[in-house]
């Protein structure tokens, strides 16, 4: 099964805080790998593992828990909020934005860029 891309960066622009530099990230063997260093692999049928050590976990009822301690939950305007400060919402099916103004979205099959708007 092909990864998510576009959740890989997401999880990757989660882990990694909210000052984040544009970076692109693309599916490739075994896994997900962005210009910024970090790589994605699954782990099971629906946990990742990031390279940095973080593991992803989607429960049943489909929470995010991480490996790290940071959680989330929805605020009552659609933005997840996660407890180290990232905000999130989806618009659409193809692209995420985050409170900082940062944009991930695809760019083509198995490519997501993030981006200023």
């Amino acid at each position: 099964m092909i990864m998510n891309v576009l959740e890989v960066a997401v999880f990757a622009m989660v882990t990694l805080g909210p000052n984040q530099q544009p970076f692109t990230c693309e599916v490739s063997i075994g896994g997900v790998r962005c210009s910024h260093g970090i790589a994605a692999f699954r782990e099971g049928e629906h946990d990742i593992l990031m390279s940095d050590g973080v593991k992803v976990a989607k429960s049943p009822k489909g929470e995010l828990l991480f490996s790290n301690g940071i959680q989330a939950h929805m605020d009552s305007l659609g933005w997840v909020q996660f407890s180290n400060g990232a905000a999130v919402r989806r618009e659409g099916t193809e692209q995420f934005r985050f409170s900082t103004g940062m944009v991930c979205r695809y760019t083509a099959i198995g490519k997501v860029a993030c981006t200023r708007r």
